[in-house]
């Protein structure tokens, strides 16, 4: 529509109409785009005839004598525009003869063909009054891509719905994408960074190939949002790539769990809680809600309604829709997002119910051992009340353990969300305790899920890569890590993180497929090629014997042995070759796998005598 009023053309009268599909419409499609039209035309005061009671969209708009004069003395072509016309289908309840009426409503004004009410014989006055073959209006249809199959369903009824092309919103290219951003933000950029936002939000890789650069597509829509959240960000600088690094991931998930936490956004009212119940449909669509209601029931304040459609957070915005108001999201791309905080929130919220149900149970199994030791005192039942009381005493333990063990579990997860690994893993190794002591597996799986995650957050140092790692492995004395990374090899220091040989980078003729060290401070490469190369990690430098060293086609895994010896692998041939390192030569024939039952060799490894070898094969 903003498209359409920016570079309207002054012979048209642009009349934008989002229609009521639903079953409560009070009135009909063409009634609808009747009221629009005389809206329209009181909106930027262009004269034209009022229509007769009981005159119908299509034959006012045949009327022989129409004509609509703009204020400048222009004759004005209604332009019908029919905004989010997938509606129809959304909320009609996808009731087959309530969309085929609408459809047969516009085909009358598409097709120009003559209603059933003035094609008969008592119509022959009415009739008089029109030129039939006139067609002084335009009409366009604005809906969402997802729905064009349902609309060119209809393509045969209505031939020119489709016939004249249609217009859809592409996805940008790369180069597009960075003309945009440069224009839009130059006065806030600094120069060159516009290709790192596009490839930030296109998620390309430094390392991509150019040709698939150049086939990469940027969504507009997450592109508009990443764009403002930087501007947000930025303050009084201006947007550099270091911004966009640092503040780039999970963009559109911050933006939403910052804005539900702003000073202005806050409740009470729970705001969180009234977009995640009532503007989303499922997990796939935006819901609409009545913006009156949201404020009488107290969903959320005025307050808070003008914060989140304001310029500062734009989260929501409010329509007209069929006459009413309407609260919405600002757009469909954070469904997913709005769906994910949902779904924590009523896990927590399960979690809490957990914890409240143990504490019920702590209580009740104290309140049975009060019962317990009233019956222990009672020395008239001593001997009946001694067996029950025991039983008691061991039901309302096992209870105990289980509410103790139920709330170290829900403990464990509260805390980790809060940014505690070490008192999470503590609390879910109390509860791995309980259920061993109880027997209980249920219990024992729980918490061991709880301490795996705990410890995954224990994170002591990453080596970055700029592509996909193949292949890690130690050297001897554990101060080294090698890993291979494509075409290239690096070696870095344990203790630092930082590279051992910088500026050496070791390249290889093809893939590197697996690593090992062997003796000397030597490490093997194999590579997709069948070539081994051999590299001194004193000075980064390739050994000698290289060409000599190959088992093609591919290797697919590397082993060492004690001193030189060293073993390879094919994937598709399912053989192995024991080598001497220090001459390059091989030790014997290969061995392995008979011919026809050659098997994929994942992994290899080699006993410490070199006298054993297993493979990992495929089953």
């Amino acid at each position: 529509f903003s498209l359409l009023r920016d570079h309207r053309d002054p012979a048209y009268l642009l009349v934008y109409c989002r229609l009521d599909f639903s079953a409560e419409a009070a009135y009909s499609l063409l009634e609808q785009i009747a009221e629009k039209l005389r809206q329209a035309m009181d909106n930027v005061g262009a004269e034209g005839p009022a229509r007769n009671s009981g005159e119908g969209l299509w034959e006012y708009l045949h009327r022989r004598n129409l004509e609509i004069w703009s204020k400048d003395n222009f004759l004005l072509t209604p332009l019908l525009v029919l905004d989010q016309f997938e509606e129809l289908f959304s909320q009609s309840g996808s009731i087959t003869d309530r969309i085929a009426q609408a459809f047969d409503d516009l085909a009358a004004l598409v097709e120009n063909r003559m209603p059933s009410e003035l094609a008969g014989a008592a119509a022959v006055e009415r009739r008089s009054q029109l030129d039939l073959l006139s067609q002084n209006y335009r009409v366009v249809l604005s809906f969402r891509e997802d729905y064009l199959p349902d609309v060119k369903s209809w393509e045969k009824k209505v031939p020119s719905l489709l016939r004249n092309n249609y217009l859809r919103l592409e996805p940008l290219t790369r180069q597009s994408a960075i003309d945009a951003v440069e224009r839009a933000g130059a006065a806030v950029l600094e120069a060159g960074v516009a290709p790192s936002i596009v490839d930030f939000v296109g998620k390309l890789d430094p390392d991509t190939e150019p040709t698939e650069v150049d086939r990469a597509v940027i969504e507009p829509a997450l592109l508009s949002l990443f764009c403002c959240r930087l501007n947000l960000r930025r303050g009084d600088q201006r947007i550099d790539r270091d911004l966009v690094m640092t503040s780039g991931e999970n963009i559109l998930d911050q933006f939403y769990r910052e804005t539900l936490v702003a000073e202005d956004v806050k409740g009470p009212p729970d705001v969180a809680r009234f977009i995640e119940s009532y503007l989303v449909q499922g997990d796939r669509f935006r819901g609409l809600f009545p913006k009156a209601e949201a404020l009488k029931e107290n969903f959320l304040t005025t307050k808070q309604l003008d914060a989140l459609t304001g310029d500062k957070h734009r989260l929501l915005r409010v329509v007209e829709y069929a006459g009413t108001f309407r609260i919405e999201l600002i757009h469909d791309c954070l469904v997913p997002i709005v769906c994910r905080a949902r779904d924590d929130r009523k896990h927590l919220e399960k979690q809490v119910e957990l914890e409240r149900k143990a504490r019920n149970a702590e209580a009740q199994a104290i309140e049975k051992q009060k019962r317990i030791s009233w019956l222990t005192a009672s020395l008239a039942l001593m001997g009946i009340c001694l067996g029950v009381a025991l039983w008691q005493w061991h039901e309302a333990d096992l209870a105990s353990k289980r509410a103790m063990a139920n709330s170290a579990i829900g403990g464990s997860y509260a805390v980790r969300r809060n940014g505690d690994p070490d008192l999470s893993s503590l609390l879910a190794l109390q509860a791995l305790s309980l259920g061993s002591s109880l027997k209980d597996r249920q219990i024992m799986d729980r918490a061991e899920d709880q301490l795996r995650r705990a410890l995954d957050t224990r994170l002591l140092r990453s080596f970055p890569h700029r592509a996909d790692v193949n292949a890690v492995t130690f050297s001897p004395d554990g101060r080294q890590l090698a890993t291979a990374s494509g075409k290239t090899l690096r070696i870095w220091n344990v203790d630092t993180g930082e590279e051992a040989l910088v500026g050496r980078m070791m390249s290889h003729r093809g893939k590197v497929e697996d690593i090992a060290f062997i003796a000397d401070n030597t490490l093997v490469a194999g590579d997709d090629q069948g070539y081994l190369r051999l590299w001194d990690l004193n000075s980064g430098a390739e050994k000698p014997l290289t060409d000599t060293m190959r088992h093609a086609p591919a290797i697919s895994a590397l082993a060492a042995g004690s001193g030189n010896l060293l073993a390879s692998a094919t994937p598709r041939k399912g053989e192995i070759i024991l080598w001497d390192a220090a001459r390059g030569g091989r030790l014997g024939p290969p061995f392995g796998q008979d011919g026809e039952h050659r098997r994929w060799i994942y992994d290899l490894a080699l006993s410490a005598d070199g006298k054993l070898a297993a493979a990992d094969v495929e089953s």
